[in-house]
Parts: structure tokens; sequence; C-alpha cells
């Protein structure tokens, strides 16, 4: 008896170790939270506009292209996140003077990320150090969430090509355009519309922190609702769509900031998408020269 506990406690500190190896390892890939923390503090000093939202923002605008400006912006980012990366790090930025809130058709409706993408808060802890849950939680490993552990090792292990991000926070997988059709558009919609599930006081509660939080440091909102396929934009659910145009007017008219709306602008063609609700690299490009023209008239 005394011999097999042996083995298996053997067995068990082996198993351990390599699991140990495999965390750090996977946490040795750079990816866009550890890219972004690196970029608040080589560049947060001298940092004026910093973009916060979702894919939508994270593909769409160029910072690098910018005057001192960062992204923050995150693959499913929500509200509640942008708040938390905002109230963290807020006083890395001494010169900050904008900042670009993207809101997107379901950005007030979107369920919290336990009820959904619980797995991208262990990256927020793990590199972000956005302490929402305590030390000892499972949601502060990789390896809790074994798929994406699993698949990121082996594309290290492979050499595959992993998720890149700019010095300056951009995203730079969605390169070239692809074509859409009306039925994915329609199906994107679909995924989008979740006004029924009931979360809109949830994200507007963090979204009117984020604002009030801006404001406090003297950094003007910048509301912006980035370019998307008219695929997309044309399923829309009416009944949400205009909730969250009136959203927004709300916002604008109580603190006094501004809406650019550019979901359906004809200066985008389908040369200029991704897919159907994100620009590729062609389309950032031009999208981030208006951006341009709007962060000069603050001045």
């Amino acid at each position: 008896m005394k011999k097999f506990l042996l083995n298996i406690s053997a067995f068990s500190a082996i198993i351990l170790a390599l699991l140990c190896i495999g965390e750090v390892s996977v946490r040795s890939i750079p990816n866009p939270y550890s890219t972004k923390k690196k970029a608040i503090r080589d560049l947060g000093k001298t940092t004026e506009t910093i973009v916060l939202g979702s894919s939508h923002s994270y593909y769409g605008i160029i910072t690098d292209s910018l005057e001192n400006a960062l992204n923050l912006a995150c693959v499913s980012q929500i509200y509640e996140y942008d708040y938390r990366i905002l109230g963290k790090y807020i006083n890395e930025f001494p010169n900050l003077k904008n900042a670009i809130i993207v809101v997107s058709y379901f950005s007030f409706f979107e369920p919290p990320f336990e009820r959904g993408y619980w797995e991208s808060e262990i990256y927020y802890k793990i590199y972000l150090d956005i302490d929402k849950y305590p030390d000892y939680s499972y949601r502060n490993f990789e390896l809790s969430h074994f798929e994406s552990y699993s698949g990121k090792l082996a594309k290290k292990l492979m050499n595959k090509p992993l998720p890149a991000t700019s010095p300056a926070g951009f995203g730079l997988d969605f390169r070239h355009s692809n074509p859409v059709t009306p039925e994915a558009g329609r199906d994107r919609a679909e995924g989008h519309s979740t006004m029924p599930l009931g979360y809109e006081a949830y994200n507007r509660n963090y979204f009117e922190a984020l604002i009030k939080t801006c404001i406090e440091r003297n950094a003007t909102p910048i509301l912006i609702t980035v370019p998307a396929h008219k695929h997309y934009y044309e399923a829309f659910n009416p009944a949400q769509y205009e909730r969250m145009q009136l959203i927004i007017k709300q916002y604008c008219n109580k603190y006094g900031i501004k809406h650019y709306d550019f979901l359906k602008d004809k200066r985008f063609d389908d040369a200029d998408f991704y897919d159907q609700d994100h620009l590729c690299q062609n389309g950032a490009k031009k999208f981030t020269r208006i951006i341009k023209e709007i962060l000069s008239e603050t001045k």
C-alpha cells in the first residue's frame, strides 16, 4: 500500500509539474491583454486619447496612426470592463484629453461575462490585474479554460499564427475583406439582438460611470458607432435599434457630449469589411482618418 501511495504521489507530482509548465508557457505567449498592459506602461504618460469598447473598436481604430493614442478595446469587451480598466489605470494617463467610447447595436443589452464569456475574465485578471475575483479563484488560471489553453499551447508548439496586436493596441488579425452574404448578416444581427435578456440597467450603470469618470478627469467622452455592412444593420431588431438610439440621446443630452454615428456611412463599401460588423484593415485606415478629423475638432 505504501508503495502504491508513493507511486500515486509521484505520478500526481509529475502531472502537476507539467500543468505548471504549461501554464507558464501559455502566459509567455503575447496576447491582446498583455500587449495592452505593456502599452499602458510604455505609452501611458504621453497618451492623450484612449479607445474603449469591443472588437468593433479593437479592429476599427488604428491608434498607431493617431497622435498619442492607445486602444484599450478587446474582443467582446463590455462596459463593465471598460470601466474597470479605466478605473485601474487612469492615473497612468496624466495627459488624457479624450476617451472614445464605442457604442454598438448590442452594447446596452449584452449579458455579463459570467452569463456567457466567463473565460474572458481570466485574461483581465492575469494580464491586466483586474481583480474581480479573489486570488484563489479558478478563474485566475489559463488552465481553467482548457480549450483555449490547449489551443494556444498547440499553436505555439506548431509555430502557427496567434492573435496579433500593434504596439498601440490595435488588432492586426482582420487584414483582408471577405464577402458578406445577407444570410450571414442576418445571423450576426440575430445573435446581437439581446434586449429581451434584460441587462440594460446593468450595462447602463457602467456606461454612465465610465462617462462620469472621464468628465471628472477633464477628459472628453466621445461616443462613436463604427461602420457596419448593410446586410448586418438591415437585419436589426427595430425595437432594439430604436432603444439604442434613445439611450445614446439621453446621455448626450444629460452630459453635453457628442455621438458620431457612422453605422450606415456610405463611404464604406464591401472592400472595407472583414465580415458583417467588423472593418478590415483597409476599412480601419479609412475610418481612422475620420476619427483623426473628429479629434482635431476637440482641440
